[in-house]
């Protein structure tokens, strides 16, 4: 099933007004309203609801008729092209024509089956029929006669009619062997390539069953259906465009506020697809453009993360330091890449792209953020299941990694023993959350340290050099410092 980009209402937007990361706290979400889709009892069914992002229409929709509810499934007209509609209780086939072979399925055994009954009700014109199609399989092959290849009946269907009951036969028996079947409807010939597709052609479908045979196939009765959860999206930045199967999430599972972006790797149709995201844009080409802009006082990048990876897997962030043209474009002038390992506590990352730069002899005006759940290359296998937590993606002054509009408080961190031989403990004077530095008595920062809603944090000491070690700690209430002796 070809997957589609959300509507650009989700996607566009321009440059960042401040010298921020847009969003980078991840609390701007927009909420996106799901659909009814049929509620069959098997795991893998499939359509094209994607179109359901790009103008709001569905292929496969809920008819209630006195009551009684049934699957209309209909050709649609987007942006000038028509897309056809379909539902299969299984998955999209690998091939085409005689070699096609669905996948997934629902139990059953061949006794007594001789054909298919389907109230139905149509609209399609006699040159641009639509089709059911029934594939008897054993496991994943198909299996046994067929009018299209083995195991497999491709049924034409045309006209315009009421409803009638409609019966499809198999013209031998069934083999012997067939446990598994797949039945597919389509308002159009998708089988066919040379065939056109009729805007507005539907065919509405109700009490699917065997002929000869009482076995209930499940969901045949259209009265199941399934109200999707709505799920949140991400403003200003740019996420898997598959809705279905989503690689990012929204979670509660905050290092600061009350959102962070959830990214995990799973298989999509047999292919492993992992969790990523731009914060910025990203043009037609897949190539990212910067949409935020760094202030002349900002010398740092950093974010906070958790990553639970599978094996030995990694995540990776890359920060893309870019500079704006005469042209209205961006150069490229650096890429800084980090690892990401496993941490099941919130874990700083934080690049002085400004001392870099000046080693260089470099300069940037705009930067972009790109993550990843799983990493490739270098011997790396990404595996499925691999999960990246990140939030607080931000520039900053020298200050460090919260805004610089926070401030030194006035009352400093206690700090007991002090001096000490050994372990330090600070005393906050309240729940904080934030992150702490530790400098040596050079001046050289050792040390970083997370936390998250504490009254207290500890430091031990005991295999540093002796001399006066000043520890920062940077919330959401400012900057405080403590000075402590080492013996």
């Amino acid at each position: 099933m070809k997957k589609f980009l959300l509507p650009a209402i989700f996607c566009a937007f321009g440059l960042t007004s401040n010298a921020q990361i847009a969003n980078g706290n991840f609390e701007d979400w927009t909420k996106v309203n799901l659909f009814e889709m049929p509620s069959i009892g098997i795991p893998n069914t499939s359509s094209n609801y994607e179109t359901y992002f790009m103008n709001g229409e569905l292929n496969v929709v809920k008819k209630l008729s006195e009551g009684n509810s049934s699957m209309h499934i209909s050709n649609i007209d987007i942006d000038g092209n028509v897309v056809p509609g379909y539902y299969i209780c299984g998955t999209e086939p690998n091939a085409e024509g005689e070699g096609l072979v669905f996948g997934g399925g629902f139990d059953m055994t061949p006794d007594g089956i001789t054909g298919l009954s389907v109230d139905m009700k149509m609209e399609i014109p006699e040159e641009n029929e639509g089709i059911v199609i029934v594939q008897f399989k054993n496991g994943n092959q198909p299996v046994g006669p067929g009018n299209m290849g083995p195991g497999t009946y491709v049924f034409p269907v045309a006209g315009t009619q009421d409803w009638t009951n409609m019966e499809f036969s198999f013209d031998e028996t069934l083999d012997p062997n067939t446990n598994v079947c797949v039945i597919a409807f389509a308002s159009a010939d998708l089988v066919n390539n040379d065939v056109t597709f009729e805007n507005g052609a539907f065919m509405q479908i109700d009490n699917i069953s065997w002929v000869g045979s009482d076995q209930e196939i499940p969901g045949g009765d259209m009265d199941s259906w399934l109200n999707l959860t709505p799920f949140y999206y991400p403003n200003q930045c740019e996420v898997d465009a598959d809705q279905m199967e989503r690689t990012f999430f929204r979670t509660a599972e905050s290092f600061d506020g009350s959102w962070a972006l959830g990214l995990t790797s799973i298989v999509r149709e047999g292919d492993l697809e992992m969790g990523s995201t731009v914060l910025g844009d990203v043009d037609e080409e897949g190539g990212i453009v910067p949409t935020n802009e760094i202030g002349a006082d900002q010398t740092h990048v950093s974010m906070m993360y958790k990553y639970e990876g599978v094996g030995s897997d990694i995540g990776e962030v890359t920060f893309h330091f870019f500079k704006a043209d005469n042209e209205g474009g961006f150069d490229m002038v650096m890429e800084k890449s980090f690892d990401l390992v496993a941490a099941d506590e919130y874990t700083l990352v934080e690049f002085n792209f400004m001392e870099e730069f000046e080693t260089n002899g470099l300069s940037a005006d705009h930067i972009a953020v790109s993550l990843t759940s799983s990493k490739e290359g270098e011997g790396l296998t990404p595996m499925e299941g691999s999960t990246l937590i990140v939030d607080a993606v931000e520039l900053s002054g020298a200050l460090g990694i919260f805004s610089q509009s926070h401030t030194l408080t006035d009352a400093s961190v206690h700090a007991f023993p002090n001096p000490t031989h050994h372990r330090v403990i600070f005393d906050f004077d309240g729940i904080k959350t934030g992150y702490m530095r530790v400098y040596s008595p050079e001046g050289i920062m050792i040390a970083t340290r997370s936390y998250a809603q504490k009254r207290q944090m500890h430091f031990d000491l005991t295999t540093h050099d002796s001399g006066t070690y000043v520890f920062k700690f940077y919330h959401t209430g400012g900057m405080q410092i403590a000075r402590v002796v080492k013996l």
